[in-house]
C-alpha cells in the first residue's frame, strides 16, 4: 500500500507539494478551506457577471509576478502539461520590457539600464536614473548607492549578523532624510511589488529583495520580469490540479482544517470541516501549507510539546499586511507599459499592469456581457495610510466604493498628464475588489477583515520562523512564512519549502529516486569574490569595507 500524504492547504504551496508527492507514486490528499482552489494565487471569478452563457469576468486576488530570482515555482510549471500540443504552464510566462515610474502631475520614467559592476558603476547608474527627474542631492544617491553596495559585498554571515536584526528604513537612514529619498529610495521596489514596507521588514530581507529585482530589471529584455498570458487559474492552477489528479492525487475544497490531533511524538489525524460534516483524517504524513496566521490557533499544547519551535508560528502570526487587487473593466485596451507600473506618489502604494495587452489569446467579449475590452489590474500595499483624495480615513476603513474611487483618481492623476487623457471615466465598465477583503458595511458577512494578508519579514524574525521540517516526524510546514533561501513571502518561497517538506518525507520513508531539486539565492555572482574578502574581515571580527583588497 502507498504511503499516505495528507496536504493541508491548497495554494501554490500545497499544490507543489502534492505534485511532488503524487509524481513518485505516494498516496496524496490536499485538503483546501476555500471553495475557488489556489489560495492566494487563484483567480476569482466576479459573482453573476456572466450573462447570455458567457464566463464570469476574470477577477484576482492580486496580479500575479514572476521576477527573474523565482526559479522553483517555473521549474514546476513546466512539469505541468497545459493543452492538447504538449506545451507546459511555463510556456503561459511571458517577459515584459520595463518597469514604469508614474508620478501625480509629471511624466513617468521607465527602467532599463545595465548591470552595476562596482561602486562606481552603481553609484553612476543610480544618477542616471534618479537625477534627472528627483530633487535629490548627490550626496544623498550616493549613500543610497553604498547601502546597496553593502547589501551586495557583505558575506551571508555578515547579513544575518548585522542586517536582519534592524529594519531597512533604519539601514539606509530614511528617517533623516527627504520624502523624495523616502519613497523612491528607502521604499523603491520593495513596497509596491512585494509590499515589503521598509519600516517594518528586516535590513536583510529588503535589501536582497531590492538587489534581486533590481538586478533582474536593470538586466532588460525579456524574462527579467515575467507574467501570465492569461487568468491565474486558467494558466496554472486548473491545469496542476489535473496534473495531480491523473497522478493519482485527490483535490479536496470546503475542506477547513479545525484540529490536529497528536498521538504519541507523531501526529495522528486531522479533522477537517467540510459542508457534509466533520471528520477525521488519519495519514502516514502531514504537510501544513496553511497561511500562518490560520495554523496559529491550531498549534496546541501537544504540538508545541512535541514542536517547541512551533511557538515561532504563533509569535509571528500577527506579523501580516494586506497587499489585495481590484481590477477596473475597461470597454477599451489602455495598453499604459508592457510591464507593471509603480504609483511612488500613491499613498495606498499602488502596482497596475494592463492585463488584456497580455493576455492575447483571450477573448474579452466572452466573459462579462460582452463589452469588456481591457482590464487594469490594481494591487493596494498600504491600507493603513489615508487616501490623496480622501485624507481622512485609512483604506481599510472605506467601503468598496470609495476604494474604488480612490484608486481611480490616483490612476488617473499619475497617468494623465502632459496634456493626455490616457484614463477617462467613461471607460468604466465596472469594478471588482478582492473577496478576501470583508466589510460589515458591504453585503459580506465578515466583519472588517483581510482573510488572506501577507506575511512580513520583520527585523530578527528569522530565528523565529521555523524550518519546513519540524521536530515532529510525520509532520512538516510547506507555506512562505518558515526559513527559505527565497526569504520572502511570496509563491515562490511557498514552492520551496514544499520541495524541502517533500524531500524529508523521501528521506523518512527511504526513498531512492530522485528528490526535489533546491536553488540557492546568492547576491549578484559577479561580485562573489568581493562577499569572500567580506567573509575574512567577518570571521576576523572586523567590519565591512566593500572593498576587493585582501
Amino acid at each position: 500500500m502507498a504511503t499516505k500524504v495528507a496536504v493541508l492547504g491548497g495554494g501554490i504551496g500545497g499544490l507543489t507539494a502534492g505534485h511532488e508527492l503524487a509524481s513518485r507514486g505516494f498516496d496524496v490528499e490536499i485538503f483546501d478551506a476555500k471553495k475557488i482552489p489556489g489560495g492566494k494565487a487563484r483567480s476569482i471569478p466576479v459573482p453573476d457577471s456572466g450573462t447570455q452563457g458567457r464566463r464570469d469576468l476574470p477577477g484576482e486576488h492580486g496580479f500575479r509576478f514572476f521576477p527573474a530570482f523565482y526559479v522553483h515555482l517555473p521549474d514546476s510549471m513546466s512539469r505541468i502539461p497545459f493543452g492538447p500540443h504538449g506545451a507546459t504552464c511555463a510556456d503561459n510566462l511571458i517577459g515584459v520590457e520595463a518597469i514604469e515610474i508614474a508620478r501625480y502631475d509629471a511624466p513617468p520614467i521607465d527602467l532599463l539600464a545595465r548591470v552595476p559592476r562596482s561602486i562606481l558603476d552603481l553609484k553612476i547608474l543610480i544618477k542616471e536614473i534618479y537625477s534627472h527627474f528627483l530633487p535629490l542631492p548627490m550626496s544623498d544617491l550616493e549613500f543610497f548607492a553604498e547601502r546597496l553596495w553593502q547589501v551586495m559585498t557583505s558575506c551571508e554571515e555578515r547579513r544575518y549578523a548585522e542586517l536582519e536584526p534592524q529594519s531597512w528604513w533604519d539601514f539606509v537612514d530614511a528617517e533623516n532624510r527627504s520624502p523624495e529619498y523616502q519613497k523612491f529610495l528607502a521604499e523603491g521596489l520593495s513596497r509596491s511589488l512585494v509590499a515589503a514596507r521598509a519600516q517594518e521588514g528586516s535590513a536583510r530581507t529588503v535589501g536582497q529583495i531590492q538587489v534581486r529585482l533590481a538586478d533582474g530589471m536593470i538586466r532588460g529584455g525579456k524574462g527579467t520580469d515575467r507574467v501570465l498570458n492569461a487568468p491565474t487559474t486558467d494558466a496554472l492552477i486548473h491545469p496542476w490540479i489535473a496534473e495531480i489528479t491523473r497522478l493519482g492525487g485527490t483535490y479536496h475544497s470546503q475542506s477547513v482544517i479545525t484540529a490536529i490531533t497528536m498521538e504519541g511524538d507523531r501526529v495522528k489525524s486531522v479533522t477537517v470541516q467540510t459542508p457534509q460534516g466533520s471528520s477525521a483524517i488519519e495519514a502516514d504524513y502531514f504537510v501544513c501549507a496553511i497561511p500562518i496566521e490560520h495554523l496559529d490557533p491550531l498549534i496546541d499544547t501537544g504540538l508545541l510539546s512535541a514542536a517547541p519551535e512551533l511557538q515561532g508560528v504563533k509569535d509571528l502570526a500577527q506579523n501580516v499586511r494586506w497587499m489585495n487587487g481590484i481590477q477596473f473593466f475597461l470597454t477599451e485596451d489602455v495598453k499604459i507599459v508592457d510591464g507593471h507600473t509603480l504609483y511612488v506618489d500613491s499613498p495606498w502604494a499602488i502596482t497596475s499592469i494592463s492585463e488584456a495587452q497580455l493576455w492575447k489569446h483571450l477573448d474579452l467579449s466572452q466573459y462579462g456581457d460582452g463589452k469588456v475590452r481591457g482590464i487594469l489590474s490594481v494591487d493596494i500595499s498600504d491600507w493603513n495610510t489615508p487616501g490623496t483624495f480622501d485624507p481622512k480615513k485609512k483604506a481599510k476603513d472605506l467601503d468598496l466604493q470609495q476604494i474604488a474611487d480612490e484608486v481611480w483618481q490616483e490612476l488617473k492623476r499619475s497617468q494623465n498628464v502632459d496634456g493626455k487623457e490616457i484614463l477617462r471615466d467613461d471607460m468604466i465598465h465596472s469594478w471588482f475588489i478582492d473577496t478576501d477583503i470583508e466589510m460589515s458595511h458591504s453585503a459580506r458577512p465578515h466583519p472588517v477583515a483581510n482573510l488572506e494578508p501577507l506575511f512580513i519579514n520583520t527585523p530578527g524574525s528569522w530565528k523565529q520562523r521555523p524550518k519546513a521540517l519540524t521536530s515532529i516526524a510525520n509532520f512538516s510546514l510547506a507555506s512562505d512564512y518558515v526559513q527559505t533561501q527565497t526569504d520572502l513571502a511570496c509563491m515562490e518561497a511557498a514552492n520551496e519549502a514544499a520541495r524541502v517538506a517533500v524531500n524529508g518525507i523521501l528521506d523518512a520513508t527511504g526513498w531512492t529516486g530522485q528528490k526535489c531539486r533546491l536553488w540557492s539565492m546568492p547576491m549578484p555572482d559577479a561580485l562573489r569574490l568581493w562577499r569572500e574578502h567580506d567573509k575574512h574581515r567577518f570571521e576576523q571580527g572586523k567590519p565591512w569595507d566593500g572593498r576587493l583588497i585582501f
